[in-house]
């Protein structure tokens, strides 16, 4: 008798995990689906704002997500709203957890959003917070060189940063690119000592 209550339950415990999975499966679906669209949005040329347009109907629709977020807020940037940017890249953030990639480029939206903010008000905080953000971005994702990049260019203005973290990031960024355009202005900066 106990032997066949147990069996009942174990029953109904997988009857009800594979209810709940199926349930769950057609919002994953969705929410995969979407991840899928906005990324093909990103390769294929969509510009900033079509790519906007997507991501706010997906996060509409799948509420903050961060891969969502983090098209919103990298199509933001390209159209130089960059507090706008900062608070989508900050609600990824929030729910980004263990997803070291996913955070890293997280990190790199809001360093650009809050770079961008002081180059329009000269913010000494907005610098400071970039300086933060970016460097934490240097550690995993699509954007590491980026951040390195960004990170070697504005070591020094308004007064801000250090030769030394100059030297560092740019060193960094020529191990991620070593070639072009970007590698040669910053071997040029390193050269020139600033």
């Amino acid at each position: 008798m106990a032997l066949s209550r147990r069996l009942a339950g174990c029953a109904l415990a997988a009857l009800l995990a594979t209810l709940v999975t199926a349930c769950s499966d057609p919002e994953a679906e969705a929410l995969a689906a979407r991840r899928a669209e906005l990324d093909a949005a990103r390769s294929d040329g969509t510009d900033a704002s079509g790519r906007l347009h997507l991501a706010r109907d997906a996060v509409s629709e799948h509420g903050d997500d961060p891969a969502l977020l983090l098209v919103g807020a990298e199509a933001l940037l390209e159209l130089r709203r960059f507090e706008e940017a900062a608070d989508w890249a900050d609600r990824g953030l929030a729910g980004a957890g263990e997803d070291e990639d996913l955070t890293a480029d997280l990190n790199w939206a809001r360093g650009s959003a809050h770079f961008g903010v002081f180059g329009e008000l000269q913010e000494a905080d907005a610098w400071r917070s970039a300086n933060s953000d970016l460097e934490r971005a240097t550690r995993a994702g699509r954007h590491r060189a980026d951040a390195a990049y960004l990170l070697t260019r504005m070591q020094g203005l308004g007064g801000h940063g250090s030769d030394a973290r100059r030297e560092k990031f740019g060193r960094f960024f020529l191990q991620l690119e070593g070639q072009g355009k970007r590698a040669d202005a910053v071997r040029e900066l390193l050269e020139a000592g600033g």
